[in-house]
C-alpha cells in the first residue's frame, strides 16, 4: 500500500455547518462535515466519505481524527456498518441509543446538555 505524503484538509464553513475536504496534492480522498450544535453541547460528525479507489488504505481514520481535532464528539451510523462502528469505537465512541435505525454515538468524554437527553429519551 502506498503512502499519501501530502495529505491536506481544506474547509468551508457556512452557519454551524463546516464542510473538509481532503486531498493529497491536487487529487481529492474524501469529505465530511461537522455540525456545531450549541443547544446540545455536541460537534456531529454527517456524511464521511472517503473515494472507492482510496479506501483501505486508512484515510479514513485519518479524516476522522481530523474531525476530532475539530471537536467532533457524536455521531449517527447505521448498525452493520461495521468499518465504520469499529473506527469510532476505538475512538472512544460509546453507543448511547438509536434513532430512525441509525445507531447515535457519543464520544465518552462528551457533555452533552440535558436536553440532548430529553430528546434521545422520546426515541425510544
Amino acid at each position: 500500500m502506498k503512502r499519501l505524503a501530502n495529505i491536506k484538509f481544506e474547509e468551508e464553513q457556512e452557519g454551524n455547518k463546516t464542510n473538509i475536504n481532503m486531498y493529497n496534492g491536487a487529487t481529492y480522498l474524501g469529505t465530511v462535515d461537522l455540525y456545531k450544535y450549541s443547544s446540545d453541547n455536541l460537534t456531529w460528525v454527517g456524511n464521511l466519505e472517503i473515494e472507492p479507489q482510496f479506501r483501505g488504505q486508512g484515510l479514513g481514520r485519518t479524516l476522522f481524527d481530523y474531525c476530532l481535532k475539530k471537536g467532533a464528539n457524536a455521531l449517527c451510523v447505521a448498525p452493520d456498518n461495521t468499518v465504520a462502528v469499529n473506527l469510532y469505537k476505538s475512538s472512544g465512541f460509546e453507543c448511547v441509543g438509536n434513532n430512525e435505525g441509525l445507531d447515535i454515538y457519543i464520544l465518552s468524554s462528551a457533555k452533552p446538555s440535558q436536553s440532548f437527553w430529553d430528546n434521545l429519551s422520546k426515541t425510544k
